[in-house]
């Protein structure tokens, strides 16, 4: 609506002065004084008058006789209320780029893996990836507004967000993974997870045959830290009382986080389980992949 009242204001400067007025008024390339021509015909030393709008806009108007309004892109919007990331991710897998989802809005829980505006990386693309629990698939949550609304998003931790899911695409270093990207549409809200109560021996047990119950799920457990190896992306390693198990909590976010543990010694933590895999080469061994979660 303000383009539109600006654009009337503008066009009847335009006819007004422009056809009473013996000086001529220009934009960057047009002038009209009457009629519209060329200002690369204006008269050497010629007094104009100058008004700062696009070209293509006044001309298009003068010309074609009509007024250009601002319009919105018209978008499907879901029933949000039954639509989940497991959704997306399985249509994706399905029909790849062309997603029914595409195109589409919608409001969806995700659990952010990876901040790519946090704190520590202020003037960088504003982005966050959330967990698909699908190799090939990977999910991107960007602000083109920049207005931060993603920098104090936490890893591990599960958020509601609105999103016009935008662009699907093969990645280009891995053509057979694609790309989902999508634009934030309102500040996310986080959302309270009540962790589930578990033991080591119940998640060991599960995955050791080769269950998955607790994958994607946010649990809270008694471990002793087994190792700590803080070098690269940071990770420490609890002990699982079985030798074809391995479980490692890391933080790529910001490994220092995992300063205050120290081998040997017994915490309680809140974790969320962001992947299960089974070994290639050693069948019947697995690893355990979780993060330190917020509740």
């Amino acid at each position: 609506m303000k383009l539109f009242t600006f654009l009337l204001f503008v066009i009847a400067v335009i006819f007004t002065i422009g056809c009473n007025a013996e000086n001529p008024v220009c934009t960057t390339n047009f002038c009209a004084v009457g009629e519209i021509f060329p200002r690369s015909e204006l008269e050497d030393g010629q007094a104009f008058s100058e008004v700062d709008i696009d070209d293509s806009v006044i001309f298009a108007t003068l010309v074609g006789g009509t007024t250009p309004v601002e319009t919105n892109p018209v978008v499907q919007t879901t029933d949000t209320n039954d639509v989940t990331i497991a959704d997306i991710v399985a249509d994706v897998a399905s029909n790849g780029v062309n997603s029914s989802y595409k195109d589409q809005t919608v409001t969806i829980a995700g659990v952010v893996r990876y901040n790519f505006a946090g704190p520590d990386r202020v003037g960088k693309t504003l982005a966050v990836t959330l967990y698909t629990h699908n190799e090939r698939i990977h999910f991107f949550v960007i602000d083109d507004e920049g207005a931060n609304d993603l920098q104090h998003l936490g890893s591990h931790t599960t958020y509601n967000f609105t999103l016009l899911i935008d662009e699907i695409s093969p990645d280009r270093t891995n053509p057979n993974d694609l790309n989902i990207f999508s634009d934030l549409q309102t500040p996310p809200t986080k959302v309270s997870i009540v962790a589930e109560n578990i033991t080591m021996t119940q998640i060991v047990n599960d995955v050791a045959g080769g269950g998955t119950r607790y994958l994607g799920k946010t649990v809270r457990m008694q471990a002793t830290v087994f190792f700590v190896d803080l070098k690269a992306e940071g990770l420490i390693g609890l002990q699982t009382s079985n030798a074809n198990i391995i479980f490692g909590v890391q933080d790529i976010n910001n490994p220092a986080n995992l300063n205050k543990y120290l081998v040997n010694r017994s915490y309680l933590f809140t974790l969320y389980i962001e992947r299960i895999k089974a070994d290639e080469e050693e069948p019947g061994k697995y690893t355990i992949t979780a993060g330190i979660a917020d509740d």
